[in-house]
């Protein structure tokens, strides 16, 4: 009979350690993430998928492709200031050259201010998959076809004055230099 009243004794506490234990186990779970990852590692190695596991997954899936967002937009603002160097060095002489260098000039301008709303949009790309919780290639897709280049710029600059009056004045003496100095039939100097 004693010896039934100690195996009772010590189902009855292993049962109390057991319970003890569990509790230790789950309190120490929620408040020290290293046990944490450490149960969710052990019961991923026997095979049962945690939503830890999964979570962390979707994480590091999310972290490589904002990685290779990150890449891909390097790679082309550095290839659009390569371009535009190389352009700027080599549109020097020609900009020069009475008449055509004022061409020469707009046209630069205008690839510059192509290239800078370019790379806009793709910083512009670059923020929203940075800031995405889902898909970040969606996110950086969206923004770019989002992206107003004239709309940025007219916030830059508001107050845009009509440059009408400054153009015909411009093309007058544009004309004027071609003809030298001297009346000619505009139609053929610049053809429409």
């Amino acid at each position: 009979m004693w010896l039934i009243r100690i195996v009772r004794r010590s189902a009855m506490s292993l049962a109390v350690i057991a319970l003890i234990a569990s509790i230790a186990l789950n309190l120490s779970m929620l408040m020290v993430s290293g046990v944490h990852a450490a149960a969710s590692a052990a019961l991923s190695g026997i095979g049962v998928t945690t939503v830890a596991a999964r979570e962390a997954g979707a994480r590091l899936a999310r972290r490589n492709a904002t990685q290779k967002i990150g890449q891909k937009t390097a790679r082309r603002v550095a290839t659009r200031a390569q371009r535009g160097a190389v352009r700027s060095i080599s549109s020097v002489g020609a900009e020069a050259i009475p008449v055509l260098g004022v061409a020469v000039l707009a046209g630069a301008l205008a690839l510059e201010v192509q290239d800078a709303c370019a790379t806009a949009a793709d910083m512009a790309g670059l923020e929203a998959a940075l800031l995405s919780e889902d898909d970040p290639d969606t996110a950086r897709q969206k923004a770019v076809d989002a992206f107003d280049c004239a709309e940025m710029i007219r916030e830059e600059l508001p107050d845009l004055p009509d440059l009408s009056e400054s153009y015909a004045s411009g093309l007058d003496w544009i004309m004027g230099v071609a003809c030298g100095g001297l009346p000619c039939d505009e139609s053929k100097v610049a053809p429409e």
